[in-house]
């Protein structure tokens, strides 16, 4: 059974995978990045208290190479781990310019970085179900405008960054009317 991850839980999943990485690999030839996406980024900004699963994008190392580690560890912890290759994140390809904070945390393997919260909430709106409008939430009262959202889900539409163009329209015009 899956439990929810909080912050701490998602830093012991994190140097799991690294453990697991080195038992393959002595030294890293290339260090790689994983950014956390989704819930995994707002538990790790202290937006939410836990998530149901972890979410990353990955630059820097092709991803069948890393989804073997990320296996391994869920067949031990029963961690549900997605990762996507940058600059995914589920059906959603995200803007070229955008950001990401690093995170304090050090492996020997890969740097953890963290969405900004517009495009975090923008790939939120391509799905936008009851878990997404909360975290969405979550991240407007944080400090992020609705208009800075908006903006950025426009340009992301215009450079064909969803891959269903018309339910994300009908997602921004519902999250349009219950947000503002």
């Amino acid at each position: 059974m899956m439990q929810k991850l909080n912050k701490g839980e998602i830093n012991k999943i994190l140097e799991l995978l690294d453990e697991e990485i080195s038992k393959d690999i002595e030294q890293p030839s290339l260090k790689f990045i994983l950014i956390a996406v989704g819930g995994t980024s707002l538990t790790l900004r202290d937006i939410k208290p836990s998530t149901k699963d972890l979410d990353f994008t990955v630059d820097g190392i092709e991803i069948e190479k890393l989804k073997k580690y990320v296996r391994r560890i869920y067949e031990k912890n029963e961690c549900k781990i997605d990762v996507w290759q940058s600059p995914y994140i589920f059906s959603t390809a995200l803007l070229k310019d955008f950001s990401s904070d690093l995170y304090k945390r050090k492996f020997w393997h890969f740097d953890v970085r963290i969405i900004n919260l517009v495009d975090n909430a923008v790939a939120k709106l391509s799905r936008f179900n009851e878990a997404d409008r909360e975290d969405i939430e979550g991240i407007i009262k944080s400090g992020i405008s609705i208009n800075d959202i908006a903006k950025r889900f426009k340009d992301t539409l215009e450079s064909n960054g969803f891959a269903n163009k018309e339910e994300a329209k009908r997602n921004f015009e519902v999250f349009l009317r219950i947000m503002k």
